[in-house]
């Protein structure tokens, strides 16, 4: 984040089940400890409804759990974008003029 989109002091997020620190697996307890004793800007466990507001530049979190958020992300846009396109052209037909 720092060398791609030049901000300075990222936000790093741990991907958990809640945000309260004491959340979630052992994995991710140890992976809380450890951030917030890093010098990186640690600002908490995050929850994946929260993801895509923003709320942190980086997300930390075990490869299956992040597989799991980067296809739901991917399957919610392909079904709105699926769904935004059939409303666009079925009412771009039904506006046509019929032929009698």
């Amino acid at each position: 984040m720092q060398k791609v989109h030049q901000v300075d002091k990222p936000r790093i997020g741990l991907l958990n089940v809640g945000t309260e620190a004491g959340k979630g697996s052992e994995l991710t307890k140890q992976a809380y400890s450890l951030l917030e004793n890093s010098r990186v800007h640690f600002i908490g466990n995050v929850e994946a409804r929260d993801l895509l507001d923003g709320v942190c530049d980086v997300v930390v979190c075990d490869g299956f759990s992040g597989n799991l958020v980067l296809k739901t992300i991917e399957g919610t846009a392909k079904m709105l974008f699926s769904m935004l396109k059939e409303e666009l052209t079925s009412s771009f037909s039904s506006n046509l003029p019929r032929e009698y």
